[in-house]
């Protein structure tokens, strides 16, 4: 009963923790760049009322809500159909109401890249393809790899017997692979639809094939260190050296004529991804020992981003552990790479946004029972995985905000950018009905 109740005390911490950052950095940002403009912010408030704590100092009230939801930051002069009033938003020049407006995201974008970069730095990730699927810690509660006597320090060198990933370490001259343009370095992924993780899944797939296969491929390496776009090769089972039909125990070392690198991170999570409540065979190093575990993956629905930046819903397996990061990056590239992550999340976002505004899906963006859920699975994980979704939710609210909605930051930014052409401020009536539209366009694209 003591641990169950810590893990909803850790739940319960790390969703208000995530969402009162977020929300406190993004007004913090519209606060500080209304004080450089030299506007009046009558009140600045996190969470929604009945207020914890509350005092005045400077014209400002500030305060703190009980309810971790939201907040504000409200500028003097600012709401529609208010006069002009001193040192008021409407008395600034237009570009400082600009920045005003911006200034949140930007703080969010901030946070964002500066909590990926220090978890680079301090906690490190795992590389995908280079390093060894070594456990760090176990998911708390009751989860598979518990149940199948997994431990922190085990190492993973064989699942289901396969004791090689599909990475190439050496190509032998004249070969299959070698005519195939595949390279020492290069990583095979995904077979027609499916992905793969060793060389036993390959010949499987190809056997299910009605025609040629499709071999996607990471050239050199998967790692973060790699440079190269993923390649397309489409050949026969005869060019890839694969007899018709294709026998189950198909050596693909020998069909290509070459040497495959040994398990790595990115392969072994595929593997157990790929196989919601089907035992897989652990062969485990513990303490310089070899032993073997059964473990069933426990099914998972869960969000997926594809390649073309659509998000499907797929059940995906999970056993409960976290691998150890054994390389920590330099400020450098630590940067580089929070810069990349980043990037990769505003791709998704607006992916989906694009596609739920053309009618080719329905827009899945996660409400509050939603990241309160995937805080509560990050919460059971450790810390340093709930500060990598709060930078993943910080991202995508500096995003959405900047969308030219009416209601939301990037709305009001056009809402400027028109009345500095008209050169006066826009009626409160159109205001208002500038904000319905925004209200209505949310219904309709997304509801």
């Amino acid at each position: 009963m003591s641990a169950l109740l810590g893990s909803l005390a850790n739940s319960v911490l790390a969703i208000v923790f995530i969402l009162g950052t977020c929300i406190f950095v993004h007004e913090l940002g519209h606060y500080v760049a209304a004080r450089c403009a030299r506007m009046r912010v009558e009140e600045f408030m996190i969470g929604f009322p009945p207020r914890v704590v509350s005092f005045t100092r400077r014209e400002t009230r500030y305060g703190l809500g009980i309810v971790p939801f939201g907040g504000f930051c409200r500028i003097a002069g600012m709401e529609p159909g208010q006069e002009a009033v001193e040192n008021g938003f409407y008395t600034k020049p237009r570009y400082w109401q600009a920045v005003v407006i911006a200034a949140g995201a930007v703080m969010n974008v901030l946070l964002a890249v500066g909590l990926f970069t220090g978890l680079g730095i301090v906690e490190g990730v795992p590389v995908a393809y280079v390093d060894p699927p070594e456990i760090d810690t176990l998911v708390r509660g009751e989860t598979p790899a518990r149940q199948a006597g997994l431990l922190p320090g085990d190492s993973i060198v064989a699942l289901d017997g396969e004791r090689s990933c599909l990475e190439i370490a050496e190509v032998r001259a004249g070969s299959v692979a070698a005519r195939l343009g595949l390279a020492a370095g290069d990583v095979v992924y995904r077979v027609n639809e499916e992905y793969v993780a060793v060389p036993a899944d390959v010949p499987r797939v190809a056997a299910e094939a009605p025609g040629s296969v499709e071999l996607a491929v990471m050239p050199s390496g998967a790692g973060p260190e790699s440079a190269g776009e993923p390649k397309t090769i489409t050949a026969s089972r005869e060019k890839l050296g694969l007899p018709d039909p294709v026998p189950p125990d198909a050596d693909l070392a020998e069909a290509w004529g070459v040497k495959f690198g040994p398990l790595t991170v990115e392969p072994t999570r595929l593997y157990v991804m790929e196989r919601p409540n089907r035992p897989i065979r652990l062969t485990v190093m513990r303490n310089g020992s070899e032993l073997e575990l059964t473990v069933t993956p426990r099914p998972e629905s869960v969000q997926v981003q594809e390649e073309d930046g659509q998000v499907v819903r797929e059940e995906i397996g999970q056993i409960g552990i976290v691998f150890a990061a054994v390389r920590r990056y330099d400020m450098g590239y630590a940067l580089r790479s929070g810069l990349d992550d980043s990037q990769v999340i505003v791709k998704g976002i607006a992916g989906m946004i694009y596609r739920a505004v053309k009618g080719e899906s329905k827009f899945e963006g996660t409400g509050i029972v939603g990241m309160a859920y995937y805080a509560h699975k990050q919460a059971q994980i450790g810390w340093g995985a709930v500060l990598s979704l709060c930078a993943i939710i910080s991202m995508n609210l500096a995003f959405i905000n900047l969308l030219p909605i009416p209601i939301a930051d990037g709305g009001r930014l056009v809402l400027i950018g028109y009345e500095a052409i008209v050169r006066r401020r826009i009626s409160s009536r159109r205001e208002m009905a500038w904000l319905v539209a925004g209200i209505v366009f949310l219904v309709v694209a997304f509801g």
